[in-house]
């Protein structure tokens, strides 16, 4: 048996329990006795709900953002909010996600250099210093250019590394 419940106790507060228990049986076969242990969860219970809530704040903050931000794996986008997907202009995320920013880059930036060679030192650095920011240019699905300040946050999750971008148009 394994029972998760609320109760009042006597002071009136609410709290959550947990009933884990096991029938023991004699050498018949037959039911002896039952054995139980009762356990309060309450401070599990409450940060689980914390938990949920401040997950569900941060996925609001991501989607509502004007913002444009992504998430990179492995130099890859694994999610994009909808800012990204009006920005670049394409109809849905899944037309973005599993891209390289490289895809929605030039091929050459206003510096002269490599979008191919300088996006991943743009990384490095992110991953070397904690941040990057910097400017960059970006082609929508139209082939539309316009010009971004980026800032690249590296985090890891579960031990994968990952780069947090909001880019802002600065055309």
């Amino acid at each position: 048996l394994d029972v998760t419940f609320r109760g009042k106790l006597k002071n009136e507060d609410i709290r959550s329990f947990r009933i884990i228990g096991n029938c023991i049986r004699n050498s018949s076969g037959a039911p002896a006795y039952f054995s139980a242990s009762i356990q309060d969860i309450s401070a599990q219970v409450e940060l689980d709900i914390k938990t949920k809530d401040e997950i569900n704040k941060s996925q609001v903050l991501f989607n509502e953002s004007q913002d444009i931000m992504t998430i990179l794996c492995e130099g890859i986008f694994v999610e994009i909010n909808p800012a990204a997907v009006k920005a670049f202009g394409y109809d849905n995320k899944s037309e973005i996600v599993g891209k390289s920013p490289i895809d929605l880059s030039p091929e050459i930036q206003p510096d002269g250099k490599i979008s191919a060679e300088s996006a991943p030192e743009k990384i490095q650095t992110a991953l070397q210093s904690g941040k990057n920011l910097f400017t960059w240019v970006h082609q929508k699905k139209n082939g539309e250019l316009f010009d971004c300040e980026i800032l690249l946050s590296p985090y890891v999750y579960k031990n994968k590394q990952y780069l947090q971008t909001i880019i802002r148009d600065v055309t």
